[in-house]
This record gives structure tokens, sequence and C-alpha cells, in this order.
């Protein structure tokens, strides 16, 4: 998720932070980590998968391991679109 959306917490999103921090953020069906994998680096996950309140040091792992599980379809099919192209082999527009 985008880190400059406005509708994240201020405290979700703060530049500084130390390595292997966790912040959560819970709704009755969504879960909201703000992990920082390096020192002032964060990342934001939003998962409906993971959504009950066991606050662990593993969460936001298995978190990040369910979405590069499932995120291959969505590069593969990026790569396959990227050959192809919607631009017309003629000049002339049909009228």
């Amino acid at each position: 998720m985008k880190k400059s959306r406005k509708e994240l917490p201020n405290e979700l999103v703060l530049k500084k932070r130390t390595a292997f921090e966790s912040v959560f953020a819970f709704t009755e069906d969504t879960t909201l980590v703000s992990y920082a994998p390096k020192t002032n680096k964060t990342v934001v996950l939003l998962s409906t998968m993971h959504n009950k309140e066991e606050i662990n040091t593993g969460c936001e792992k298995k978190t990040t391991t369910d979405y590069n599980a499932a995120k291959g379809a969505v590069d593969t099919f990026d790569k396959t679109v990227k050959a192809y192209t919607c631009a017309r082999a003629t000049r002339r527009w049909p009228m």
C-alpha cells in the first residue's frame, strides 16, 4: 500500500524507526501492518486474510510471505502484457 494515502494514520508512516519494528492497526475484517525491514525504511501492508488480533513477532513476516507467494500471477501478467501493443499499424483511422 502506498504510504502517501491520506487515510493512513501518521503513526504508521513514521520515517525514523528502528529495524524490525512493527506497528499494527485492526478493524473487524482487516489488518494494517507498518513494518520496518531496515532502519528508517517503512513498508505498509494491508491484509484481509490476517484479521485476528494476534500480535507477535511473526505476524508481519507471515503477511509478507503470503503476499510474496501470491503476487507471482500479477508479475507474470504484467510481463505478458508488456510484449503486446494496442497501437494500430495504419495511419488512417476508421470514420
